[in-house]
């Protein structure tokens, strides 16, 4: 178990580091500057799908056992074209199956923060405002979970956008975390979720 708690810890610093990496990659290659007012690519976005739990016991219980309905509802901001963050909650209900075979549902919510890096921007450079029709987005960041308590987490994941116009996109995102569970210290465990939804800037993305 500590292994693995070692292994994510190290995925989440590579990711992390990677994601300024790409971005000052992509400002070289783009040699474009933008600055950002405040009022400026603010979005909100919410999505709806499923989440699971990755317990042995779910794995030996089937994926009828390991599905759960699941919500996110964010709203943030595009800093510059590679960088936005986000602040948003998510949850609804995760089951686990037990050493017995009933079924334990519990109800839960997130409070996450994320850091988003636009890969497209980064790796294929920045064109002066062209509004790509898909955009790509790898983030990571803490969250706390409200589930018999506060549980804190880490969390990673990827979001890819299909951009309708400058004001709406649709949502495919898609992320893994990893939670320590203070009732009983002893535990963490993998969640893993994907959502499909829709984001709206206000006043249109600008990049």
């Amino acid at each position: 178990m500590r292994k693995n708690v070692k292994q994510y810890v190290l995925f989440c610093m590579i990711l992390f580091v990677s994601i300024p990496v790409c971005a000052q990659y992509g400002a070289r290659k783009a040699n474009y500057y933008y600055k950002n007012r405040w009022k400026e690519n603010i979005f909100v976005s919410a999505g709806f799908g499923g989440m699971a739990a990755m317990s042995s016991y779910n794995l030996k219980a089937g994926v009828g056992q390991m599905l759960n309905p699941y919500f996110n509802v964010s709203a943030g901001s595009y800093i510059n074209p590679f960088w936005a963050w986000r602040a948003g909650l998510d949850g609804w209900r995760v089951s686990e199956a037990g050493i017995s075979p009933e079924k334990q549902i519990t109800s839960f919510v997130d409070l996450r923060a994320d850091l988003m890096c636009n890969l497209v921007n980064a790796f294929g450079g920045f064109d002066g405002g062209h509004l790509h029709l898909v955009d790509v987005f790898v983030y990571a960041g803490p969250y706390l979970n409200f589930a018999g308590g506060v549980n804190p987490g880490v969390t990673c994941g990827g979001l890819i956008k299909f951009n309708v116009s400058k004001y709406l996109a649709i949502d495919i995102d898609g992320r893994l975390s990893r939670q320590r569970n203070m009732t009983y210290g002893q535990y963490d465990r993998f969640y893993m979720a994907a959502t499909v939804g829709v984001s709206y800037v206000f006043g249109g993305r600008r990049f």
